[in-house]
This record gives C-alpha cells, structure tokens and sequence, in this order.
C-alpha cells in the first residue's frame, strides 16, 4: 500500500534528546519505540528555504559507504540497552542545544528536521494501532541479525567497551579517517564519552575475550563483522584478526560462520533499503567482499528489492 508519511504530532511522543548545531545546520535526536524502548538514533542537516544545505558538507559525507556506514551503524546501537546509552538530557523534546550563533533556527524547522530525520530511519519502524512502533513489534524482523541482537544483547559495560576496543583495533588495521570513525562512535556510543579512549586503547587480551558473558561473544562477534563488512578497505589482515577474536571467545566453527552469515545478510538488507544507488565500482566492492560474483550480487539484491512492500 501507500507508505504514510511521518507528522510531526505522531513523532512527538517518540523523540527525546533533540539537539540543535546551528554551526552545522543539523538537527539530531533519538526516536525510541513506545513499546520495545528500543531507540533509533538519526539526523537531518536543515535546509534554507532555497534549497541549499546549511553546510559544507565534505565529500566523504555523500558517499554510499558512508551513507551506508551510518545506516548501519544507528540500528546496530539501537538496540544497546538504554542504560547504557550516553546519559544526554532525558525526555524534553525542547532542550535545544544551541551552540555557536551562526543562525536562528525556528521551531518549525526543528520540527521538520525532526520528520526528516524519522525518514532517514523509517524503515525501523510501522506504523500500528499504537502509532509508530519498531518493525518487530508487528511483523517478526526476517534476519538472522536481530533475533541475535534482541535474544542475546551486549548488556554490561564490560562487554560494550570490549566491543569498542575491537571495534578500535579494526579501525587502526583499516586506517579509518580517525574524524570518521569518532563521528560514527559517538553518534550513538554506549559508552558516552570513553567512546574515544576505546578507540585508541590496546586491542583486548584474549583472557578479556574469554571473559565475555558466554551469551554475548557470538553477539559481539557478529558486531565487529557488521562494522567491518562496511568499511571501504577490508584487509586480510583485518580478516585474520576478526578469526583470532573469534578464537579467543571460544566460538566453534559453526557459530563463527553463522555470525558472519548474519552480518553479511544485514548488511544487504540494509544496502537494499538504501534509496541511494551504489556506483559499480562500489557495488563490485561489496559483491567481492561478501564473496559473490557481482551478477550473482546483483541478483541476491534484486531478489530483496522484490520483496520489498510497493511505495
């Protein structure tokens, strides 16, 4: 059927931390789900009335990897538990955050900003007899992926920084723009403000891999493939070292495959949902990665988009 659009009433019970950077021209803000709790974190850059963005935004920003990175990346800490989230002003859908005094920013644009944020995260959501609520609460999510997020969560701090150092040690192997990757942690960091610290921390020991609530390891394996799977340059040797942390959890052969399988899954979901088209240097790029021939990629992509409810 028709796809609703989003108003603003309907959203007002959802939102909660809305920040405004006025220097950026960019309202951010989080949409929690009225009956998982679950948040989904997302953005929109405020556009004048005649169109052109309030900002200069660098090129990295428009890319499909990057686009696809951040897609990735908000519904991965969308399911972190909420105590666990950085601890921002709860609830008020007014503190605004101004910062710097570059322009005056109306309430009516936040609230529109806050519309076109949802857009940018719609597809985590449906609409129900409740109003909007997350797309498991209705229909049961098809991969692999969130089953593992929701039965088998990252619930401790110990395991959420565990992750964030992994996370770090895949990073450096990529040599991922340090900016980037800050940007990416922090736009939904568990950890709030070790984000950073985590980042640049040694790797973790194999006896602090062995020490992850058993429950959780195939979890945060499955994690670190997700991000690295959409990172632009995956390495052999960030391969290898993704083997030697499962080794080092303790997982089977089984259960490492079937992590990387759900990771690879998710992450053509999610490349499926995209509006923007990938070029074919980086559809190639994504084919090889997930080890598909490109037609044969094309293909598994074509399938998903079949699937898809018409607009």
């Amino acid at each position: 059927g028709m796809e609703r659009q989003a108003t603003y009433p309907q959203l007002a019970p959802l939102v909660r931390d809305i920040e405004v950077d006025r220097k950026a021209g960019q309202v951010r803000c989080i949409f929690v789900c009225p009956v998982t709790g679950r948040r989904v974190p997302s953005s929109h850059y405020i556009e004048h009335s005649d169109g052109v963005v309030d900002s200069v935004l660098d090129g990295v920003s428009t890319s499909f990897w990057y686009n696809l990175r951040r897609r990735v990346f908000g519904t991965v800490v969308s399911y972190f538990n909420p105590g666990l989230m950085r601890d921002v002003v709860e609830g008020t859908a007014n503190s605004l955050l101004y910062r710097g005094d570059e322009r005056f920013v109306s309430e009516a644009e936040v609230q529109a900003g806050v519309v076109k944020a949802f857009e940018a995260v719609r597809h985590e959501f449906e609409w129900g007899q409740q109003g909007w609520v997350a797309r498991e609460v209705v229909e049961d999510f098809s991969g692999d992926f969130h089953r593992q997020m929701r039965e088998f969560p990252i619930q401790t701090r110990y395991e959420a920084v565990t992750l964030g150092r992994v996370l770090g040690a895949v990073a450096r192997l990529e040599g991922v723009a340090q900016s980037e990757l800050s940007f990416l942690w922090q736009f939904g960091s568990p950890l709030g403000g070790d984000a950073e610290a985590n980042l640049r921390s040694s790797p973790p020991s194999s006896v602090e891999l062995s020490e992850v609530a058993p429950e959780a390891k195939a979890t945060l394996l499955m994690l670190a493939w997700t991000l690295a799977l959409v990172d632009e340059q995956l390495s052999p040797s960030e391969r290898s070292y993704l083997k030697s942390v499962a080794e080092d959890l303790g997982l089977g052969r089984e259960a490492e495959e079937a992590m990387q399988a759900a990771a690879r899954q998710f992450v053509i979901e999610q490349l499926v949902d995209l509006d923007q088209q990938p070029d074919r240097a980086a559809l190639k790029q994504m084919a090889q990665r997930l080890g598909y021939s490109l037609e044969e990629f094309e293909r598994v992509v074509v399938r998903l988009k079949k699937r898809q409810p018409s607009p």
